[in-house]
């Protein structure tokens, strides 16, 4: 499988590809910017999943995002962020519930829907790429 980005030594903002999934560890919210504003990702539509391993609703919703990660392959970039080891970035932007998924495009804020409902998130990921 494919790794987008170098490993921790050689950027301090990596990212390991879980199936088709982005799971980031980031240090900041200017690290977060960074990284959804990545010209890689140009006028393409970034989904950033706020969850958290010891949240059910969380991780009953991984094997739904890891589908549409695929479904959406080349279209689509999926990013899960752990809040509870990247506290300091779900504080920052305002992460009150999770899952909540955040919508990116060319780095700018698009969209948000909040809870374990993948209809409603397939059809606004469908809408929005």
């Amino acid at each position: 499988m494919n790794q987008k980005l170098a490993s921790p030594v050689q950027n301090p903002i990596y990212s390991i590809l879980t199936m088709a999934i982005h799971t980031e560890s980031i240090s900041s919210v200017h690290a977060f910017q960074q990284e959804i504003a990545r010209n890689e990702y140009k006028d393409r539509l970034v989904v950033v999943d706020f969850s958290a391993s010891n949240c059910p609703p969380c991780q009953a919703m991984k094997p739904i995002v890891d589908t549409m990660a695929h479904d959406f392959e080349n279209q689509v970039e999926f990013f899960e962020i752990d809040v509870n080891t990247n506290a300091n970035v779900a504080n920052a932007l305002g992460i009150q519930a999770i899952p909540i998924f955040k919508f990116y495009r060319n780095g700018h804020y698009v969209d948000t829907l909040v809870g374990a409902n993948p209809a409603p998130l397939r059809q606004l990921v469908a809408a929005l790429k």
